[in-house]
């Protein structure tokens, strides 16, 4: 069984090993297939656990931010009113020192 045939192949028992070794190749290969495989799972299995502490999170923030937008808003709103205010200031300002409304007094 160790002979070689007539058509040049090596020996039986070599070729079995050969088989046997990508065997074993194939083997190692799979496990670590499937550990990577494995771990991915758990990965996945926390983040599935803190998804629901996640969304609460998300929805706390989304709150938070309509809030701030709110008051952000209301200051705006009160800083054009202010604005308003300093603007009819000015020009009242500016149209009574173009129009005194005390008499002129000749000074010569």
């Amino acid at each position: 069984m160790t002979e070689n045939t007539s058509n040049n192949q090596p020996p039986v028992e070599e070729r079995l090993s050969r088989i046997e070794n990508t065997l074993r190749e194939v083997a190692t290969g799979q496990q670590l297939i499937l550990s990577k495989v494995g771990s991915i799972e758990v990965k996945v299995a926390s983040i599935e656990a803190n998804l629901p502490a996640i969304k609460v999170e998300v929805a706390e923030i989304k709150e938070d931010a309509k809030l701030r937008y709110v008051d952000l808003r209301e200051r705006i709103d009160l800083n054009n009113d202010r604005l308003d205010v300093i603007d009819r200031t000015l020009r009242q300002l500016a149209k009574d020192l173009r129009n005194p409304t005390f008499p002129s007094v000749n000074t010569r």
